[in-house]
Order: C-alpha cells, then sequence, then structure tokens
C-alpha cells in the first residue's frame, strides 16, 4: 500500500511536472506571437515614415522646381522687356536720325522736289 501510494505521488508530481512545462511553452509561444506582432507592427510603422518622408521630399523638391522655373520665367519675361525697352529706344533714335537727316536734305536741297516724302 505505500508503494501505491509513492507511485501515485510520483505520477501526480509527473503530471504536474507536465502540465507546467505546456503551459509554460504555450506563454512563451504567446510571447513569440506577441514580439512578432510587434516587430511587424513596428516594421509597418517605419515603412509607413520611410513613404512618407519620401513624399515629403518629392513635394519640396516639385516646389523647388516649380519656383525655379517661375524664377527663369521671371528672369526671361524681364530680359524681353529689357530688349524690347532697348528695340524702342534704338528705334526711337533711329527715327529721330533720319528726321535730322531728312531736315538737313531739304535744306541743301532747297526745296527741289521736296526730297519725295
Amino acid at each position: 500500500k505505500m508503494e501505491d501510494m509513492q507511485r501515485q505521488m510520483e505520477e501526480k508530481q509527473q503530471r504536474q511536472m507536465e502540465e507546467m512545462q505546456r503551459s509554460q511553452r504555450e506563454a512563451e509561444q504567446r510571447q513569440k506571437q506577441k514580439m512578432e506582432e510587434m516587430k511587424r507592427m513596428a516594421d509597418q510603422q517605419a515603412q509607413a515614415k520611410r513613404e512618407e518622408a519620401a513624399r515629403q521630399k518629392e513635394e519640396m523638391e516639385m516646389k523647388m522646381r516649380q519656383q525655379q522655373m517661375e524664377m527663369e520665367m521671371k528672369q526671361k519675361q524681364q530680359q524681353m522687356e529689357m530688349e524690347r525697352a532697348q528695340m524702342e529706344a534704338q528705334m526711337a533714335m533711329e527715327a529721330k536720325k533720319q528726321e535730322m537727316q531728312m531736315k538737313m536734305e531739304m535744306q541743301a536741297g532747297g526745296g527741289g522736289g521736296g526730297g519725295g516724302g
């Protein structure tokens, strides 16, 4: 009878040990899953951050390019306006010169046919 009791005790201990190991394994498994989940979440966040950063960079570059283009357009416009002003000034000068020349010719010609218009 003593032996029976001892065997029962040992079996009970064995079962308890197995139960403990099993629950420990389950706990480890859960922990592992949790860790993996957290890692995946972190990866997703990191990915999202990278994408956001890339998008912002792209936007910045686009804005910079746009500003550059606008600047160049303005400069071209200014250049064109300056050139037009110069042309007009030149033309005015030419006209004045011609006018002067006409007057000189008329005076030199002494009214000979009026200089032809």
